[in-house]
């Protein structure tokens, strides 16, 4: 679910599942810290085991995890509020390593 429609050069937001504790797999969204500008830059990332977000660096391919800034104000606040993210958004998103 790649932002297309913006020519941004830099993602805003980020999406992905990755596995964690016996391979479970955990849903992440995350809001880039755009001045960092490194190649593994800072990311506040929110999820079910951290609704509240954690700092964090963010995935070496991030480029192509872009979401749009309304998808993911909406799903962010779903998880601070423990809400479940859609199944369809889900399961389009990359499981990273």
């Amino acid at each position: 679910m790649p932002d297309t429609k913006s020519g941004a050069a830099y993602p805003e937001y980020i999406a992905f599942r990755t596995a964690v504790n016996g391979g479970r797999l955990l849903t992440v969204v995350a809001a880039l810290e755009p001045e960092d500008g490194s190649l593994f830059p800072w990311a506040m990332r929110y999820h079910a085991q951290a609704p509240s977000g954690e700092f964090r660096k963010v995935p070496g391919n991030h480029f192509q995890l872009r979401i749009e800034t309304a998808v993911a104000k909406s799903m962010i606040d779903a998880i601070k509020l423990g809400r479940s993210l859609p199944t369809e958004f889900v399961a389009k998103l990359p499981i990273i390593e």
